[in-house]
């Protein structure tokens, strides 16, 4: 990632950006652990012909590594494994929280529930929630208007309008 980033496109910099903030959460051992297995291989892998060039690099053996942190392969491989998961653990919650920052700061969104949306009510029974499958004819709320009260909205996951999401894609494409 650190050496190519300038060819990524924005949604494999948005990955890096979360895991370059996961590791730097992992304390000097682990970094260096995960650098020696990972960073520190010279040993290339998959040639991009578009690009003209190797992208991917092999990583060091844990038999290698074993020797060099004197510990037995299995013991090595149990190690890392730990530091791994860690990671992962530590990826996850800082990709949730910036999904949710970026959710909580939507202008416009739906309202969702499992693989219902809140639809228009255009029966006039306000106390009635009409819900669809359909994202396209999902009810678009703003943050100044929003006419479900506050508890049931909190039953509802808020998520991009059909049109925005629409828009976003098309962007993605033409990128």
């Amino acid at each position: 990632m650190e050496r190519y980033i300038d060819d990524m496109d924005n949604f494999d910099k948005q990955k890096a950006k979360i895991f370059f903030n996961a590791l730097h959460q992992l304390d000097k051992e682990q970094r260096k652990v995960l650098a020696d297995k990972y960073y520190h291989s010279d040993i290339e892998a998959t040639y991009n012909h578009s690009l003209g060039r190797f992208t991917t690099f092999i990583p060091n053996s844990d038999k290698v590594l074993a020797k060099r942190y004197d510990m037995t392969v299995n013991n090595f491989g149990k190690f890392r494994y730990e530091i791994e998961s860690e990671l992962y653990r530590r990826y996850l919650a800082f990709e949730n929280d910036m999904k949710q920052n970026e959710v909580e700061n939507l202008s416009r969104f739906v309202l969702k529930y499992r693989y219902l949306y809140v639809k228009e009510d255009d029966t006039g029974k306000y106390d009635e929630i009409l819900m669809t499958t359909n994202h396209e004819k999902a009810k678009v709320f703003t943050k100044d208007k929003c006419d479900l009260s506050f508890s049931l909205t909190n039953l509802f996951e808020k998520e991009l309008t059909y049109q925005d999401r629409a828009s976003l894609e098309e962007w993605d494409i033409k990128s």
